[in-house]
């Protein structure tokens, strides 16, 4: 199985994912289309400079698919914003996948993997007794796809 790395550090910090899955794109032919649509869709802006990118085999087709976490901000004109995982499965190619992995005050994702067919996020996290500047808490979330949507399967702290 294809196994890929990317990692980089972010300076916000975002939520524990919601366990609710995001909306499938059926129109755009490309993470970078989804990700415009979506920051359109929700009135805030992406800096493609936050981007976690990744390949792997998700879908269990010996393909590699793309995997991003990507922030959105100042969605509606708030200042806040949120973390999201998208999935560009090569077997099903005009349907992107999302889930939300966090939102301003409590989780930052740091990294992205697929490993054996999972999605591997690394988080950096607020502990109750840190400065709103920084976290000092670990986590990791896997995520797998099941029944073709995205799912949290196991938070480890």
């Amino acid at each position: 199985m294809a196994m890929a790395m990317a990692v980089a550090m972010l300076t916000a910090c975002s939520s524990p994912p919601s366990a609710a899955v995001g909306p499938l794109a059926t129109g755009p032919a490309s993470l970078e289309e989804w990700v415009a649509s979506e920051a359109a869709r929700l009135g805030a802006r992406e800096f493609p400079v936050t981007r976690l990118q990744t390949q792997g085999d998700v879908d269990g087709d010996g393909q590699p698919d793309q995997v991003w976490v990507y922030r959105l901000d100042g969605r509606g004109g708030l200042e806040s914003f949120e973390q999201s995982l998208a999935v560009h499965l090569s077997s099903n190619p005009r349907r992107i996948r999302s889930l939300q992995v966090g939102k301003s005050g409590g989780r930052s994702i740091s990294g992205v993997r697929v490993v054996q067919g999972n999605m591997e996020l690394n988080a950096q996290e607020y502990l109750p007794t840190d400065q709103s500047c920084c976290p000092t808490g670990h986590a990791t979330l896997h995520i797998g796809l099941r029944a073709g949507q995205l799912e949290l399967l196991t938070p480890t702290p």
